[in-house]
């Protein structure tokens, strides 16, 4: 398959193609960027979820966080929309000798309510993004209050509307129209990278104000920060590695500065904490 820019595919379709070449490009292993960045959400759910409870996952790609939470005694249900993505995340779990603490199960974020598991879960996440191409995440939301217990905590992170760091490099590298591209509602057509090429999928991005108002049905809202910040985006990896001593010096500040008001509005993603309602 020849794949060119024009090609428009499904996120199912397109996280088909990216699974083969997706660690190479955001494991922690390969991304010097997202290994920061899971530690920093690793921590963040350790404090955040009960002692050895029962979690679900939204889109779990190949399975680095399922995995590494398993490992820390979690059972985890890693679901995602591409089968290709959850092949992936079971043979990292057999890898790792995780397998009977992660539950790979091919299904979209607005159908998790059908997997008719025989309990509540403990507390539930969704991280880098994999909202951004759910068409109904109203329906996702009724599921995740059905699903997990009073109380129980939802992390999730979204790509950001305003996400500052990207605006500001692509104007300064004299290509306006990426510096915006994120801007106004609805629906965008964003470039992905495939094991063939890349592909066109549709996307949309969301604000904190629009965070806040997908979960207000069902959840409230504790905790929103800019993840990150003032460290680039993930696909900036290369300047993050060449830089690395000027941006570890600015991980303290990264981290007392990204829940402010102003500043939790401005990341490449917006990070929200919430606890569905009684």
């Amino acid at each position: 398959m020849n794949m060119q820019a024009h090609n428009h595919l499904s996120p199912q379709s397109a996280f088909d193609a990216l699974a083969p070449c997706y660690d190479a490009l955001f494991s922690s292993a390969h991304n010097a960027l997202m290994a920061w960045l899971r530690r920093e959400n690793l921590a963040l759910m350790q404090r955040l979820f009960p002692p050895g409870g029962r979690l679900l996952e939204i889109g779990c790609g190949t399975g680095e966080e399922a995995v590494a939470l398993a490992r820390l005694g979690y059972t985890v249900w890693a679901t995602d929309v591409a089968p290709g993505m959850v092949e992936q995340a079971a043979k990292r779990a057999a890898a790792m000798g995780v397998r009977d603490r992660v539950h790979t199960l091919v299904v979209p974020a607005r159908d998790v309510g059908t997997l008719g598991v025989s309990s509540f879960f403990d507390g539930a996440f969704t991280s880098f993004g994999a909202l951004n191409c759910e068409p109904d995440v109203q329906a996702w939301v009724q599921a995740m209050f059905t699903l997990l217990r009073p109380h129980a905590p939802l992390m999730c992170s979204v790509m950001n509307r305003w996400a500052v760091w990207e605006m500001a490099w692509y104007a300064l590298h004299g290509e306006p129209r990426q510096a915006v591209r994120r801007l106004g509602g609805g629906w965008r057509q964003a470039r992905m990278p495939t094991a063939e090429g890349h592909a066109l999928v549709s996307v949309r991005y969301f604000s904190e104000r629009e965070m806040r108002r997908v979960l207000a049905p069902a959840f409230t809202v504790e905790t929103v920060a800019a993840w990150p910040l003032l460290l680039p985006p993930p696909y900036l990896d290369a300047l993050f590695r060449r830089w690395r001593a000027l941006f570890a010096r600015l991980e303290w500040l990264e981290r007392r500065v990204r829940s402010l008001p102003f500043c939790r509005a401005l990341g490449d993603h917006v990070l929200v904490i919430a606890r569905r309602r009684a």
